[in-house]
Order: structure tokens, then sequence, then C-alpha cells
């Protein structure tokens, strides 16, 4: 799996952002949207032929989403899309 970037994503529709610290760091990272926050942690796990993102925040809830890494520049993840329940859908690009 290619490592995320340490830089900020953005979604452009939504506006939200998401920064992720390296595996090696703990895998803590921060989604913000308008008037909202979510600290927590990642991971990353194959489900057969996908990739699913796990995130943990709050310490208390956990979120699944569907990964679909969409680009890639210097052997890291530039740009991904997340599925998530009620078709929810996110394009985040650094």
């Amino acid at each position: 799996m290619l490592p995320f970037s340490t830089s900020e994503y953005k979604d452009a529709l939504s506006g939200q952002r998401i920064r992720f610290s390296p595996e090696s760091r703990g895998s803590g990272m921060v989604w913000i949207g308008e008037g909202w926050e979510k600290v927590g942690t990642w991971k990353r796990a194959p489900q057969g032929e996908k990739e699913i993102l796990e995130i943990t925040y709050n310490f208390a809830r956990e979120e699944t989403f569907l990964l679909t890494v969409t680009g890639v520049e210097n052997g890291i993840v530039a740009a991904f899309r997340l599925a998530g329940r009620n078709d929810k859908k996110w394009e985040f690009r650094v």
C-alpha cells in the first residue's frame, strides 16, 4: 500500500480537509469540516480486491470507508476517493 502524504488533503466540493500522520508516528488523523473536527486514528486494510479505511475518532466512534486511490505522485497517495454509508462520497486531493 502506498503511504499517505503528510500534507493536507482537501475535498473540492465540500471543502472538508484531512491530514494523516504516518503509521510510524501512531497513525493519527484530523478530519475538518464546517463547524466540526474529528481527531483520531486511521488504519488501511485490504477487503477482497478492494481497500478500506477505518477511522476511529473521539475515542469511541468508528467509521469504515471504501478507499480508492485515484492519484499517485512520487510514490505517495496524492488523491483518493472515500465512499461511506448512505452513498456519501468525497474526492480528496493534496
